[in-house]
């Protein structure tokens, strides 16, 4: 009898095993491929339009042509984020959170709806200090940052883990 139970646990435990193995595999990767990061550097726009010429000169003023910065979604590091002058929004992220894989899919797919923006991809459970300097206590958390790196509006996806919410909540 003893046999028979041990070879069920033995089973059981095989079992769980291979299918948690199978999850972690599946499960898309925390960390950006070199290609994807150098993928998504910024790029500048200029405005090559002529000047009017002379003649053509009226007493309207001038109209400013408006440029703006796709957006860029990185795994952050401290030095990016420091040199970065434009809005920073920090997204701490968990790879096991099935509602961070949810935004981190949305947020790679939908970055181009957005101008003038980098999303830092923040790992939840390393980044203790920068947690700390937040006030995040829970993964999902975006955190919208001034030019000085103080919090300047803070949003937790959890409940609703979609791009649209943080789009809105943080007036993106």
């Amino acid at each position: 009898m003893n046999k028979k139970v041990l070879i069920i646990i033995g089973v059981f435990v095989l079992t769980v095993g291979v299918a948690s193995a199978y999850l972690l595999l599946s499960a898309p990767s925390a960390t950006m491929p070199q290609q994807q990061a150098a993928s998504t550097e910024k790029e500048v726009s200029v405005d090559t339009t002529e000047e009017p010429k002379e003649s053509a000169k009226t007493d309207e003023p001038a109209k400013e042509v408006a440029t703006s910065t796709p957006a860029t979604y990185v795994s952050y590091s401290e030095q990016a984020f420091a040199a970065d002058k434009g809005n920073r929004i920090l997204f701490f992220h968990a790879p096991w959170c099935p509602q961070c894989r949810q935004l981190d899919t949305e947020i790679s797919a939908n970055i181009a709806s957005i101008d003038n923006a980098t999303i830092y991809k923040v790992d939840y459970d390393s980044s203790i200090e920068l947690r700390k300097k937040y006030g995040v206590t829970q993964q999902t958390t975006f955190v919208q940052t001034n030019t000085d790196g103080t919090a300047q509006n803070k949003f937790v996806a959890y409940d609703t883990p979609n791009f649209a919410s943080v789009k809105q909540n943080l007036s993106l």
